[in-house]
């Protein structure tokens, strides 16, 4: 099992390990169709859980306080959904007793450790870390509820891939998957500051004097990436098209095969 966010730069419990269907840009049920069964979304991958208490062991404290929003050393620490800090002070949070402890810390009663515990200036920015974390954990798990829900119907003898609904919610698979990933990411390095390598290095000695190369990089990149999406979406919405008018033979399946498609 990988360990979450390290102190080196790593995506291992960003969504293409936690989520199940994020592990690309195009992963989803869209790339299911290069699996030996097109017609079978991927399966469940670790879960909050699973990331939460590999952040604990991970050896950056100030990053899981503020994954669990955890503004004082409780025990047993809650598990604390939604909310942000106001003041130093947790608000509009749903907090479920014991929960945090058992997740974060395999321990019913083991505390989380609080930024009260932690000098402020290593608090890393901790409402952009914690929603970037739930929202991350909170994609994937809808995403792997939804694969539970397909099996779970298939096994009772119902098909959801002839679902209107539920294939308009795989399309929308796609795009969730992706902003998933850039959610674990924010939280991976925005949770790492203001340190490279937690209590090593601190990233204002970490950055070096290259601004003008940074900028062509990013130019470029935009420019590139930008091109890709606009040829991406050219190309689906002309397989849209001839679909719909009618084409046959086309080079791969463009819609779950129907009655009168099987004729």
């Amino acid at each position: 099992m990988p360990t979450c966010w390290s102190a080196s730069p790593s995506p291992a419990c960003t969504p293409s390990a936690c989520s199940g269907v994020a592990a690309t840009p195009t992963t989803g049920w869209a790339s299911s169709s290069r699996s030996s069964s097109p017609r079978s979304p991927p399966s469940p991958s670790p879960s909050w859980a699973t990331c939460s208490a590999s952040a604990s062991t991970s050896g950056s404290p100030p990053r899981l306080a503020a994954f669990e929003l955890a503004d004082t050393t409780e025990s047993p620490s809650p598990l604390r959904l939604g909310g942000i800090m106001v003041d130093g002070e947790v608000k509009y949070s749903i907090d479920i007793p014991y929960l945090g402890s058992l997740i974060a810390m395999n321990s019913p009663d083991k505390p989380v450790p609080g930024l009260d515990t932690i000098p402020e200036e290593d608090h890393p920015p901790v409402n952009m870390t914690h929603l970037a974390f739930q929202t991350m954990v909170g994609i994937g798990t809808l995403l792997a509820a939804a694969v539970v829900l397909f099996w779970v119907q298939r096994r009772r003898g119902r098909d959801l891939l002839e679902k209107r609904w539920f294939l308009r919610f795989a399309a929308v698979a796609g795009p969730l998957a992706v902003i998933a990933l850039e959610a674990g990411w924010i939280a991976t390095e925005v949770g790492r500051q203001p340190w490279i390598v937690y209590d090593v290095m601190r990233t204002t000695d970490a950055v070096g004097d290259y601004t003008a190369s940074l900028w062509w990089l990013l130019g470029i990149s935009t420019v590139v990436y930008t091109g890709m999406t606009v040829g991406a979406v050219v190309v689906l919405r002309s397989m849209a098209r001839r679909w719909r008018e009618g084409a046959v033979d086309l080079p791969s399946p463009y819609a779950p095969a129907t009655a009168e498609g099987q004729r």
